[in-house]
């Protein structure tokens, strides 16, 4: 009997605005772990980018275009694979502790963090 919707979706999930990937941790693990993934994004299907642990890589892809994919092409044969230079990407990043990546002011509003990386310390 094929799971029900609701046990696809760990609690607290948005349904609407995420679709359930599982994905390795790392290379080598055996059991799968629950990702959310915004909708309209798909996991990568390139080795290097589809582990927790090595930066798993999600790409922005209609869902027209999907099943057409080629995750292997990669015609004129420079460094990077025709997937990567055709579509949106991004590094999907596992945030524990969601209050470490913003600061709150003493009116209670979110501050965003600015990190400068030109310098070999961030401020």
């Amino acid at each position: 009997m094929p799971p029900e919707e609701t046990d696809l979706y760990p609690e607290g999930w948005d349904k609407i605005k995420v679709d359930v990937a599982e994905v390795l941790q790392k290379e080598g693990d055996t059991e799968k772990v629950k990702i959310p993934v915004p909708k309209g994004f798909v996991v990568s299907e390139i080795a290097t980018e589809k582990t927790i642990d090595d930066g798993l890589v999600i790409y922005e892809i209609p869902e027209s275009q999907i099943e057409t994919v080629d995750w292997t092409a990669d015609v004129n044969k420079n460094t990077f694979l025709d997937v990567q230079e055709n579509y949106n990407q991004f590094v999907w990043v596992p945030v524990s502790e969601p209050s470490q990546m913003y600061g709150i002011a003493t009116d209670g509003k979110y501050l965003g963090k600015l990190y400068d990386f030109r310098n070999k310390f961030s401020t």
